[in-house]
């Protein structure tokens, strides 16, 4: 299990389940919520670390699956919102 802080009051946790599959969480600390992140959200966050503007985000995002910016930009746009709407992330 690997703990990372993202925040003053938020923590992510990556645990390997029962088959050997990635479980991702996200908490805003101390009173949650409590996040499960499945494999795309999971993995936009982690990028959200490496990159420094949405577009670049999005270029990473797209490069990691194999698709264009204009494919994954929607999701990522969602993902994004939907961290903001759960308090874990705040805009700069």
């Amino acid at each position: 299990m690997t703990f990372q802080h993202k925040g003053d009051n938020v923590v992510a946790i990556e645990r390997l389940g029962a088959r050997g599959e990635s479980r991702f969480y996200v908490a805003v600390l101390p009173d949650g919520p409590l996040v499960v992140l499945e494999e795309a959200s999971a993995l936009i966050w982690l990028r959200l670390a490496e990159t420094s503007s949405e577009d670049e985000l999005i270029a990473a995002v797209a490069e990691d699956f194999g698709l264009t910016s204009a494919d994954v930009a929607e999701g990522v746009q969602a993902a994004l919102e939907s961290f903001a709407q759960t308090g874990l992330t705040q805009p700069s």
